[in-house]
């Protein structure tokens, strides 16, 4: 886990608890965020780190000119490509270039 993610993580554990910081991850239960806080989690925490990251990290949005939740910047700039309003069209292209775009998710072949 980078020291971003484990600043963001140390944050969100004293603000909301273990167990909502793991409903927020996606677990159902906070047996590896009590282990991660303890320091007692033996396997690699990068896929951790990541989720951490994408569910409390924030990152400034150029286009917009403010911060916004990394699960927002995502889901604009990986939507398919919007029809319906020339604003979210001009957000969405900024997106494209943008140095905080994330990386599309792997598609699973059939």
């Amino acid at each position: 886990m980078t020291p971003e993610a484990r600043a963001l993580f140390d944050r969100a554990l004293g603000e909301h608890g273990a167990v909502e910081v793991a409903r927020r991850l996606g677990y159902r239960n906070h047996t590896i965020v009590s282990l991660i806080a303890a320091g007692k989690y033996q396997a690699n925490t990068d896929r951790f780190g990541a989720k951490v990251l994408a569910a409390f990290g924030v990152v400034r949005c150029p286009h917009l000119g403010g911060e916004i939740p990394r699960a927002d910047c995502a889901g604009h700039a990986l939507r398919s490509v919007p029809t319906s309003s020339p604003e979210k069209l001009r957000h969405w292209v900024a997106c494209q270039a943008c140095p905080h775009k994330p990386a599309a998710p792997a598609k699973e072949s059939a």
